[in-house]
């Protein structure tokens, strides 16, 4: 399921890449691209970070960093 949704995955991300360069003329002030630093760093340390591990039971337990207060 995951090798045929990846092409469309890829396809609607450039899409929109490309609807938002077209739509109107683009700036990234510093607060924009800190924030979205912070966004990729957090989300990276996440995926690499999370740990699944089945019980007996075969009940999926999911051992990850936790960002809610």
């Amino acid at each position: 399921m995951l090798l045929r949704a990846r092409p469309i995955i890829f396809a609607v991300f450039f899409l929109s890449i490309t609807v938002a360069f077209v739509s109107k003329p683009t700036f990234f002030d510093r607060p924009y691209m800190t924030a979205l630093l912070f966004y990729w760093l957090f989300s990276s340390l996440y995926s690499h970070l999370r740990v699944v591990d089945k019980t007996k039971n075969n009940i999926p337990v999911d051992y990850g960093i936790n960002y809610s207060l």
